[in-house]
């Protein structure tokens, strides 16, 4: 969550640059990550000693409106395009444009 929110920030700073002034500076990311999700709306480390200090700036930004974290379901997550083996129909389901 930590690298899609730097990236996500990333592209809407360059649309402004280029710009695009009218986008929405609420940034919405979906997490099927039950965990995740905890950890964002949550305060500190706790229990993820894993993650490091430099990454708490994602509970700040969502604590100061920045970014909407919302849960998804794991079957509707369309990042399973790229990081999971899928059948034909599950694909056409998460896709776009359906083959």
């Amino acid at each position: 969550m930590v690298e899609s929110a730097t990236r996500a920030k990333g592209f809407v700073s360059l649309a402004r640059e280029l710009g695009r002034e009218e986008l929405e500076s609420v940034i919405q990311m979906g997490t099927d990550s039950s965990a995740a999700k905890s950890f964002v709306y949550g305060r500190g480390l706790g229990k993820m000693r894993h993650l490091e200090i430099r990454d708490l700036w994602l509970q700040r930004e969502v604590r100061q409106g920045r970014i909407v974290v919302e849960k998804i379901l794991g079957s509707q997550n369309p990042a399973h395009l790229m990081t999971k083996i899928l059948i034909i129909r599950e694909i056409e389901k998460l896709s776009l444009i359906h083959i």
